[in-house]
């Protein structure tokens, strides 16, 4: 656990006894694929750090239909409640993988950060930064048509999960057309018809279960 706190660019003013420290009260735990993180406004007193794997943070509304908020990887950070003011999450948390998680009872991590207000801060700007980005893409609902969505959600993946290879940008991630559909809200037919129209353009390939965007897929939706 030492090795991937120290990786964190979270904790990059802690030092390392500091680390130790969070080290002896927090667990490992694995996770197989589908298992609940948290439920929607559940009281879940932990943070949860990302070791390896993916997880779907999921809204549900009225009618219990499934509105994915985003997908987060390994080095992203959730407490099961708001830090220092314990509201519960709006969300729910599940694993869209086999996933190793790092949990730290909340109480004790609110007393271990307290003397580094430089991480405080860090923490403070990395939660701006996801509220920054769900202004973004709030706006991209309301002013954009289907293809403007997908333009700018594979925009989102190519940055966050692409891996640049010389035949394109490769994207791992188990994704199935209705679940974008649920996150762009629009219906899958249509992301359907925009995905079948880059792959006639080879602007879009399936490759060993990854998506793989050629370098200039962006000139072919439209």
């Amino acid at each position: 656990m030492l090795d991937f706190f120290s990786t964190l660019p979270l904790f990059s003013d802690v030092p390392q006894s500091a680390l130790e420290d969070l080290c002896q009260f927090s667990h490992r735990r694995q996770y197989i694929k589908h298992s609940m993180l948290i439920g929607q406004h559940a009281n879940v007193r932990t943070v949860f750090f990302i070791q390896s794997g993916l997880v779907k943070l999921v809204h549900l509304d009225e009618e219990g239909r499934e509105c994915i908020h985003r997908i987060v990887q390994g080095g992203f950070f959730l407490p099961g409640t708001s830090l220092f003011f314990h509201d519960p999450l709006p969300v729910y948390a599940y694993c869209l993988t086999d996933t190793s998680i790092i949990e730290v009872p909340q109480a004790d991590f609110e007393r271990w950060v307290q003397p580094f207000p430089k991480t405080i801060m860090q923490i403070a700007g990395e939660m701006n930064r996801r509220l920054y980005k769900m202004y973004e893409f709030a706006h991209q609902l309301a002013v954009s048509g289907t293809s403007e969505r997908l333009r700018f959600f594979l925009e989102q993946l190519a940055t966050d999960y692409g891996s640049k290879e010389a035949d394109g940008v490769h994207i791992d991630l188990p994704v199935t057309q209705t679940e974008i559909a649920q996150m762009l809200g629009v219906s899958r037919e249509s992301v359907n018809r925009v995905w079948n129209s880059l792959r006639r353009s080879r602007a879009l390939r399936i490759q060993n279960q990854s998506w793989v965007l050629s370098h200039d897929w962006q000139a072919h939706i439209s």
